[in-house]
C-alpha cells in the first residue's frame, strides 16, 4: 500500500527553528586576532584532534587522556557548579568533550592493540 503525497504545512517553527539564535558554527576564541583583522581566518587546532601520530603508545595515551579529563572538567563545572553558558557554547563544550572522548579511546585501543584500523 503506497502512502498519500502530502504537501509540508507552513506553520510551525520551520526546518531550523534555532538556527536565529546561534552566532555561527565559527567562535572567537579560535580565530586568530591577527588574522581576523587582515581578513583571513586561521582555527588553531588542539593537540587531541586527527588521528594519532605518535609513535610512542604510552604517550599518544597519556595526552589524550589529559587532553578528555580538561575538557570533561569543562562540563563537570557546567552540569555540577552550575557554571552558566549561552546555548552555543554548552553545544561547542560537549562537541569538544566527546571528540576527546574519541581520541581517547582510540588511543587506549591502541595501547591496548586492538586498533580498528
Amino acid at each position: 500500500m503506497t502512502r498519500p503525497i502530502v504537501a509540508h504545512s507552513s506553520s510551525g517553527l520551520g526546518r531550523r527553528p534555532l538556527k536565529a539564535e546561534t552566532t555561527g558554527s565559527n567562535p572567537v576564541w579560535v580565530t586568530s586576532p591577527l588574522k581576523r583583522r587582515a581578513g583571513r581566518c586561521a582555527v588553531f587546532a588542539p593537540s587531541y584532534t586527527g588521528r594519532m601520530t605518535a609513535d610512542d603508545p604510552k604517550q599518544a595515551y597519556r595526552e589524550a587522556y589529559e587532553a578528555w579529563q580538561k575538557h570533561l572538567s569543562g562540563v563537570h563545572d557546567l552540569l555540577l557548579e552550575g557554571q552558566r553558558l549561552p546555548p552555543e557554547q554548552i553545544k561547542g563544550l560537549l562537541n569538544r568533550e566527546a571528540r576527546a572522548k574519541e581520541k581517547y579511546d582510540e588511543a587506549r585501543r591502541r595501547l591496548l592493540g586492538i586498533d580498528d584500523a
